[in-house]
């Protein structure tokens, strides 16, 4: 049975993208697949979740001989998805060189990609952007080779970039003043059209440097930016909102987040699932680099204690932190740590009314202490309240760094499957370097990273499952006789996996829908895909991306080949 509703109805997406995916336990190796390995070199991936379990890499490459952006699409049993070349796409190849790329998902199985651009030549930078489609197609209404953004006087650079909508809102550091950097931002459509005054909007142009921004969506259409900022003579971390229409919601110049004694340097920040965010800082006010945090509201007003609330005040040193939303306010947040001698990691949760989290030490959990360095944490939700972390690790000697990754959950416990000291990714020949991580859904995740095992660098991938296996493990069992799995964790957390099998290739609509048939979420839209296993996760929002309502939901498919309706529980 399908519930009756309105089954052409076009809506907002959040969660779509499935292009081909295989069979489970299908194409996955122990070092890794080959994402690009051209010419020249490929490195500093960007990588985001496809919605389907599998991801989409960007990188630059100097196949050509500049940094190009290139870009590639894995499936969920580690293919490469129709559509896209084997050697990666060129999104451009302008002339100079186009690098600090950044990637975020387009909510319609697409990416939105933007980089900082040298075309014009000289040394001042400009930012540009793209869009492409899941099938590795340029997006109706872009310009080839990218979308100029802004290519004011004196150079723009280190873009950070969200998805609001079906927009995307770009963020940079900018020199136009030509005495000093500032901040501004742009927002640009699905089809490639400027929403906001040409050159961007002033967020802070204050006569002081403002530097290397970051960007969490707001919610309702805008965005969130937090940066670096000298007004003070020291350094300070300062935010401004900025509305949908590229209004200034806050004080002009931005709200300051921490103005405490000596430097606060390199923001970051995640969403708080409740229209604000919560930052995180490096803190010089002991002397040696600590870690704190702030949450902040819709309003802008500071949540937790003035000054922020301290994650680690080892007097080592800590570095490199990178927030990972725990999906209750809250964040865990990992970092390298040199309290040990050599670089280790470390890392701590503050819950969304801003204390440590139960469970977790003072100063921080030990996520790797092994031999020698790891350094360049990054993570992702893991779906479940806790993290997915991957990181260099330089434990088998400085002349071959690996890749791990280690799960943490919500109380700060490793689960049973992982290693404690972290689960090998890739241990191939020389280096593995720079991870990037994307979440998979269900606690599974992809990550990429550039790799030197023939020489050059080149880029490599592996999918590490909930359970610390490095094998793609779509259960049977349900999904193989009925066609349309429950939906798992029922009653949902943050997340609910959805998973379905087609025994031939068909058009699929899958959508999320309340008591009276109305479709909540739509996650797949009569969207062409291949026979075998497919996943999607739901993050319990509706298409204008608010949460919905505690409550029982049905989940429904319908294809050529097989159709059903899962009951759902959604609690608050």
């Amino acid at each position: 049975m399908v519930i009756a509703t309105r089954w052409g109805q076009a809506l907002v997406f959040l969660l779509l993208a499935f292009a081909p995916a295989s069979t489970a336990h299908a194409q996955w190796t122990s070092n890794g697949n080959p994402v690009c390995v051209y010419a020249g070199e490929q490195n500093n991936p960007a990588t985001v979740h496809d919605g389907a379990g599998g991801a989409f890499i960007a990188w630059q490459d100097t196949r050509l001989g500049p940094s190009d952006v290139y870009a590639q699409r894995l499936t969920a049993s580690g293919g490469i998805a129709t559509g896209w070349p084997a050697d990666g796409l060129a999104l451009c190849t302008a002339a100079g060189d186009q690098k600090s790329i950044v990637i975020a998902g387009d909510g319609a199985g697409g990416v939105f990609v933007a980089w900082e651009d040298y075309r014009a030549g000289g040394a001042d930078g400009n930012i540009y952007a793209l869009r492409i489609t899941s099938t590795g197609t340029l997006a109706s209404g872009w310009p080839a080779a990218g979308l100029a953004l802004c290519t004011a006087a004196g150079g723009q650079g280190y873009p950070t970039l969200s998805v609001s909508g079906s927009d995307a809102i770009v963020a940079w550091q900018d020199d136009r003043s030509g005495l000093h950097s500032d901040i501004y931002a742009q927002r640009v459509s699905a089809g490639g059209a400027i929403q906001w005054e040409t050159g961007g909007v002033a967020l802070c142009n204050l006569a002081a440097n403002q530097m290397f921004p970051s960007i969490v969506s707001d919610g309702a259409g805008g965005a969130i930016v937090a940066w670096q900022d000298r007004r003070n003579g020291g350094s300070d971390v300062y935010a401004q909102r900025v509305s949908d229409s590229g209004a200034i919601a806050w004080t002009a110049n931005g709200e300051a987040v921490c103005t405490f004694v000596d430097d606060q340097l390199a923001p970051r920040m995640c969403g708080d699932g409740a229209g604000g965010a919560v930052v995180i800082w490096d803190d010089y006010r002991d002397y040696n680099a600590d870690v704190y945090a702030q949450r902040v509201d819709p309003a802008g007003a500071g949540q937790w204690t003035p000054g922020g609330v301290a994650l680690c005040t080892d007097l080592a040193e800590q570095y490199s932190a990178a927030p990972i939303p725990d999906g209750s306010g809250g964040a865990i947040v990992p970092w390298s740590d040199f309290r040990g001698g050599s670089g280790d990691l470390y890392a701590q949760r503050v819950t969304g009314a801003g204390v440590i989290a139960s469970g977790w030490p003072a100063n921080g959990l030990a996520v790797c202490t092994a031999a020698g360095d790891q350094f360049d944490p990054v993570g992702v939700s893991d779906g479940f309240g806790g993290a997915l972390i991957t990181w260099d690790d330089a434990r088998g000697g400085t002349a071959a760094v690996d890749i791990y990754a280690q799960r943490i959950t919500s109380s700060g416990g490793v689960p049973s499957g992982w290693s404690q000291n972290g689960t090998l990714i890739c241990n191939a020949a020389n280096n593995q370097l720079r991870p990037a991580i994307a979440s998979g859904g269900g606690g599974d995740a992809i990550i990429a990273w550039y790799d030197e095992r023939s020489g050059p660098a080149d880029l490599y991938a592996r999918r590490i499952t909930a359970s610390g296996s490095g094998t793609v493990d779509v259960p049977e069992g349900g999904a193989a006789e009925l066609g349309f799995a429950p939906p798992a964790p029922n009653p949902m957390g943050p997340y609910t996996l959805l998973r379905f099998r087609l025994p031939g290739p068909a058009p699929v609509r899958l959508e999320v829908l309340d008591l009276a048939g109305r479709a909540v979420k739509v996650l797949l839209d009569e969207a062409h895909v291949d026979a075998g296993s497919h996943s999607a996760t739901w993050d319990g929002r509706d298409e204008a991306g608010a949460r919905v309502c505690a409550g029982l939901y049905f989940v429904a498919i319908r294809s050529e080949t097989i159709s059903g309706v899962r009951k759902l529980t959604v609690l608050r």
